[in-house]
């Protein structure tokens, strides 16, 4: 473990020979485990002596995944040159009863995928049956979690060739996306799986289109009760997940499908959409309104709104109090950034709509003053970074046709 952290703290490209033995010495150490083990099960080994090995493995998994993540592009051709030894490793212990290690392989997997791209192709038909094992798993949350991130690093990394995958894949994103018995924080990770899917299949997410549409509308719908400060982040988080999700569908769609088609699968759904976003709006008002250092004017008066004394705490400029804690100031923080992102996904998706669906009717709905104002007080934050802010001018000049900021109130 000390060494993980030391991995993690590794500066690249100055600790680059470091790593890269690390993860050289922890690939020799992880095949002289199965030799270990095989010796145990000729000696018919105690179950301690077998528990050791397991953990053993464990933390050697743990620092090839470290590695992976800190080595990067840097070391991509070193990852590349190693991928087929680590991936006969991920194999054996997912072959193996070290259920323990078997989450840490599949991200493993994962950030490998992200290194190789389309290369990973190689591996995907025996990595399958084990993510899809876990994809089923709906009911162990911290599994299933673990196995749609993976879905995602290796969607990315596959593109169009993930289609073969994708009908057992979607299926089981719905399943869980419907299902009550699922945990809610594995719901935006769900859906950002289907935004990647999208992205990566393009047109042939026709096939899938409706069906997700139909559920994503549901869930555009849902109302999470709020009472502590942890609940408004994981709604937060699912907001973003269906925003970022349907930019993926919209974006995807429009790369490789006629208009026609394009139209047949989305037009009917941009109200959702655009209704959902002016949900959010209305929601963040009152936070706008502080981020912006004012009061009044269109954002004001929206009885649903939340109040803005939490977020002038959660913002940097905000009033605290003396006896404020760390843990308190850093859940403002966790919780500013996910209404940042929540909000930067809204201005993405508004930007995306604009440039796709150019029927008038969904321009007019796009036209009003609340957008307007969203797009408007997003692009002047100064509490909000500049990813947002491109994001809200790149929306506003799609949609009014305007670069510059310009106020109505």
């Amino acid at each position: 473990e000390s060494i993980m952290q030391l991995i993690r703290a590794a500066s690249m490209p100055t600790d680059q020979t470091a790593v890269e033995d690390t993860l050289n010495h922890a690939i020799t150490r992880a095949h002289q485990t199965f030799n270990f083990q095989q010796q145990q099960q000729q000696q018919s080994s105690s179950i301690v002596e077998q528990e050791k090995c397991h953990e053993l493995q464990t933390n050697l998994i743990g620092v090839i995944e470290s590695s992976l993540a800190v080595l990067g592009g840097e070391g991509q051709q070193k990852i590349a040159e190693k991928s087929r030894d680590i991936m006969h490793i991920l194999f054996s212990i997912l072959q193996s009863s070290n259920t323990a290690a078997h989450q840490d392989c599949l991200r493993t997997a994962g950030l490998l995928a992200a290194s190789l791209g389309r290369s990973f192709s190689t591996y995907m038909s025996v990595l399958w049956p084990y993510l899809a094992r876990s994809l089923q798993d709906t009911e162990s949350g911290t599994s299933y979690i673990t196995a749609v991130l993976t879905v995602s690093d290796v969607t990315r990394a596959l593109e169009e060739e993930i289609y073969n995958y994708c009908d057992e894949i979607v299926s089981n994103l719905l399943k869980a996306l419907s299902s009550p018995n699922v945990e809610s924080r594995a719901k935006p990770p769900t859906l950002s799986a289907i935004g990647d899917i999208a992205l990566a299949i393009s047109g042939k997410f026709v096939r899938y289109s409706e069906p997700v549409l139909n559920v994503m509308q549901q869930a555009t719908q849902f109302e999470m009760p709020i009472t502590e400060p942890e609940a408004k982040i994981l709604r937060n988080e699912l907001w973003e997940g269906l925003l970022t999700a349907y930019s993926g569908i919209i974006i995807g769609l429009k790369a490789s499908s006629s208009q026609q088609q394009f139209d047949d699968c989305v037009i009917k759904h941009t109200s959702t959409m655009i209704t959902f976003i002016l949900k959010i709006a209305g929601t963040y008002q009152n936070s706008l309104l502080v981020a912006r250092g004012g009061g009044g004017g269109v954002l004001s008066g929206n009885p649903s709104s939340e109040s803005s004394a939490t977020l002038q705490g959660a913002l940097p400029f905000g009033s605290s109090s003396s006896t404020t804690t760390t843990s308190n100031s850093a859940m403002f923080r966790r919780e500013r950034h996910s209404m940042e992102a929540v909000l930067r996904a809204s201005c993405d998706l508004l930007g995306d709509i604009a440039a796709g669906c150019s029927l008038s009717s969904v321009q007019r709905l796009l036209k009003v003053p609340l957008i307007e104002a969203l797009l408007n007080s997003c692009s002047i934050s100064p509490t909000f970074n500049d990813k947002t802010k491109e994001a809200a001018q790149m929306a506003r000049q799609r949609i009014f046709g305007v670069t510059s900021s310009h106020f109505s109130y």
